[in-house]
């Protein structure tokens, strides 16, 4: 689950949306709003610090932790 280089951090993401913000450095029109001192995980990424991998919600194991969710699927993702 974790990279063995200790100089890259893997964020695990079930967000296609925010990925692909994050990776993409074309402007576009619904995001033009957004300072651009705020991209700065898009250098991180480019340098190769930060690694986005995805991962369904279904499996996302930080969603226990954010979201409402029913007993039974805490369970699968805690254990």
């Amino acid at each position: 689950m974790y990279d063995v280089d200790q100089h890259t951090a893997t964020v695990f993401i079930d967000n296609q949306s925010a990925m692909k913000l994050a990776t993409d450095h074309v402007c576009q029109q619904r995001t033009k709003h957004i300072d651009i001192r705020f991209h700065f995980i898009r250098d991180h990424i480019k340098k190769g610090d930060v690694v986005l991998k995805y991962i369904p919600s279904s499996q996302n194991r930080a969603d226990a932790l954010t979201k409402p969710l029913s007993g039974v699927q805490i369970s699968k993702l805690l254990f």
